[in-house]
């Protein structure tokens, strides 16, 4: 065995919820070893999606520009039951945010542009053919040290502080930790191919869902002129060729669609659909994100989603844990937050499908449960990412009267500022901000003590906003002053009598809302925040 080595975090595995970590944990100079046993990231991929909180995300991180160059910006669903004229949208125009549409943009793009991103900001490189062999467990530092296959098949033994498991559905660390995914598997095999579509006459900016009894076509058109083609009829067809699986496929749109047909598709793949949940995300240092700890229905398309939002949910808290700025114990409130969302993803994939993909159920039935009243609003809002919240997830304080608008828990809503200046643009970065919002008659001895409260029990890892003019206020006692030029800001933050202090988390959550005056409770928040 090669020498040991000593780390703060092992990254295990590549993907995009690895990738986002490790970018999360760059942005905040964190020392960690990213590893992946394929040679490379693959050419092609089954995730094509990004969804409005993961675009608000990459905002935060700067890449959103970059994918909205690359994608393609998708506005609904619409839902095809043969032999029925209604026909289900979702539509996501309307959403509340900067990106009100779905990014179709395939994986394998998505990790080129995390990796480039790494390599050129950070000096950041993933080491491919490195194999995670098994954990060993260690009495003395009650802890996991991870035994790697490098390259050259020599073996080294790592000794982080903490090992994130981001490999897939079959996560080496979750089995070699001692923990299970549980759940079941639908009976569906869903077959995937892309091609070029000839005579299709639907919306390139919608995805087109047609359902029979027992069959199921999706088509979405690809930024590279492609479509992305799912079918599912029942049937396991084996091992086919390019050519043969064409001709499945080609079956399955004869039987929704004239005069369509498929080219030779570029790639195909076939898959068995599972439901399950991890009954823990932790065990001692272990932390396991994305895939390892949740696999469910591609409908919807918020898999890969959901897994980059569990790393970037988990990686301030892991730097600050490994800065010694924060207690280990915040690592649980990471399986906390992200287990329940993950449960939420579960059952809402689930739901939809049961719309689409319940083979062998009448269409009727499958009709009448996109009637039931919310159904629109409810899906697109959770496909969308953004009705996710963490309230309740950590009960606060009995006696505390939050302020009405924007509570903890809660994403903190984008609103513009300034023309072409929005509260996302202000909040970027990978520390808490402070966000104060004035009035006529703020006392600003409240402010400067709001302020000195989050600066002491943060430090560097908090900026200070205040939103609106504040008289008398010192120069420099806030790191940025802005306008609610439009009232936006005042509308939705409910902070129409001035005076008011929001403490937004690293992930773009509110952490608490409250009165300038509430120093204390601002200085208990913090402290339970971090844990100490």
């Amino acid at each position: 065995m090669s020498m040991s080595m000593s780390i703060d975090v092992l990254i295990v595995g590549a993907g995009p919820s690895g990738l986002v970590l490790a970018t999360e944990l760059a942005r905040r100079a964190v020392n960690f070893r990213i590893i992946d046993s394929k040679p490379a990231s693959s050419p092609t991929s089954r995730s094509f999606t990004l969804h409005a909180r993961t675009m608000e995300m990459f905002h935060d991180i700067g890449l959103s520009h970059t994918f909205l160059k690359e994608g393609l910006q998708n506005h609904g669903f619409l839902f095809n039951f043969q032999g029925q004229p209604t026909r289900p949208r979702l539509d996501f125009e309307h959403l509340d945010t900067a990106f009100p549409f779905i990014l179709m943009l395939s994986q394998d793009r998505i990790e080129s542009t995390l990796l480039d991103h790494l390599s050129t900001q950070y000096d950041v490189h993933v080491d491919w053919n490195t194999t995670l062999t098994n954990l060993s467990f260690e009495e003395s530092q009650h802890a996991y040290s991870a035994i790697i296959q490098l390259p050259d098949g020599a073996r080294q033994q790592v000794h982080p502080k903490w090992i994130a498991g981001c490999d897939g559905v079959h996560s080496k660390t979750r089995v070699e930790a001692g923990l299970s995914l549980e759940g079941e598997m639908y009976e569906d095999i869903i077959q995937l191919m892309d091609a070029h579509v000839n005579g299709f006459q639907g919306d390139d900016d919608r995805v087109h869902y047609y359902m029979s009894k027992n069959k199921f076509l999706f088509l979405a058109r690809l930024p590279n002129d492609m479509h992305r083609i799912l079918v599912s009829d029942k049937r396991d067809v084996g091992e086919l060729d390019i050519e043969e699986a064409r001709q499945v496929f080609q079956d399955v749109v004869d039987s929704f669609l004239e005069g369509v047909t498929l080219d030779t598709p570029k790639w195909v793949s076939k898959w068995r659909v599972w439901k399950k949940l991890a009954k823990t995300y932790t065990k001692m240092n272990v932390v396991l994100v994305g895939d390892a700890v949740h696999t469910h229905s591609p409908s919807g398309g918020q898999g890969m989603n959901c897994g980059m939002q569990d790393a970037y949910n988990l990686g301030w808290k892991l730097a600050l844990v490994v800065q010694g700025k924060a207690a280990s114990a915040l690592i649980k409130n990471y399986e906390s937050e992200r287990k329940r969302i993950g449960a939420q993803v579960v059952a809402g994939s689930d739901a939809i499908h049961n719309v689409i993909l319940a083979h062998g159920k009448g269409l009727k039935g499958r009709l009448e449960l996109t009637k039931k009243e919310g159904w629109h609003d409810e899906a697109v809002q959770r496909i969308s990412g953004l009705s996710y919240h963490y309230r309740d997830v950590e009960p606060l304080s009995s006696d505390l009267e939050e302020r009405s608008g924007a509570r903890a828990g809660e994403r903190a809503v984008d609103v513009e500022l300034e023309d072409e200046i929005r509260l996302h643009d202000v909040i970027r970065g990978p520390g808490f901000t402070l966000l104060l919002a004035s009035g006529a008659d703020v006392k600003v001895a409240e402010m400067l003590d709001m302020i000195r409260v989050a600066r002491s029990g943060l430090g560097k890892d908090v900026k200070v906003v205040v939103v609106g003019k504040v008289a008398d206020l010192p120069e420099g006692a806030a790191d940025q002053c802005i306008a609610d030029k439009r009232g936006g800001f005042e509308e939705r933050y409910g902070t129409t009598d001035g005076g008011h202090a929001i403490l937004v988390r690293p992930d773009g959550y509110i952490a608490i809302h409250l009165a300038l005056g509430e120093q204390k409770t601002m200085h208990d928040t913090i402290q339970r925040i971090l844990c100490r």
